[in-house]
């Protein structure tokens, strides 16, 4: 569900155009971490 979250929120911020890199590399990290937890 989280994943679901960040989809949402990149959304929102999607609206503000100029946040929209910003928010692109908050996702990778948030993706990065979560796939790295998962595994172990």
């Amino acid at each position: 569900y989280i994943n679901y979250s960040l989809i949402e929120e990149f959304n929102y911020i999607k609206n503000d155009g100029q946040k929209i890199c910003l928010q692109a590399m908050f996702t990778d990290d948030a993706g990065k971490h979560g796939e790295v937890i998962k595994l172990h």
